[in-house]
């Protein structure tokens, strides 16, 4: 049997909501945005505006990737992978895909989605790598709902 079902694992981003504002003043973008904005085009990560040369800063972004260069809509979501990478994200699928780090959820279908599978784990009879994993899962939860309640 091969298995086709699989879900995302839990890592931190960071990301930044390209707005016509937030192109034309760039003070609130992030140092790694900023960061890209100085890059080489067209390196990977390099950031540079769809008008270049001729931009009078309402134009959108562009980003360069391995894969080519991707536009960034306006409300897209400029995302900074695990690896550094950027990349844009619709709207839509960032709502889907993410919450925010800061506040993590502790809603009863977090809290039953781990204990289903600790259940899980015990019984296949994974006690040593499965059941300690999802112990761990909803340990750091508990401490960041901690620091994010301090």
């Amino acid at each position: 049997m091969n298995q086709t079902a699989y879900r995302k694992k839990p890592v931190v981003i960071e990301a930044f909501q390209m707005t016509r504002a937030r192109r034309q003043d760039n003070r609130d973008w992030p140092e790694w945005l900023n960061r890209a904005w100085n890059e080489t085009w067209p390196t990977p990560g390099a950031v540079s505006c769809e008008d270049y040369p001729t931009s009078d800063g309402t134009d959108r972004l562009i980003i360069y990737t391995l894969e080519g260069a991707h536009l960034v809509g306006w409300d897209d979501w400029i995302i900074q992978g695990v690896k550094g990478e950027l990349y844009p994200c619709k709207p839509d699928i960032f709502a889907a895909t993410y919450e925010s780090a800061a506040a993590p959820s502790l809603e009863p279908a977090v809290w039953r989605e781990l204990l289903m599978d600790a259940r899980d784990a015990l019984a296949a009879g994974n006690y040593a790598n499965a059941l300690v994993e999802r112990i761990d899962d909803a340990l750091a939860l508990g401490h960041q709902a901690e620091r994010a309640g301090a």
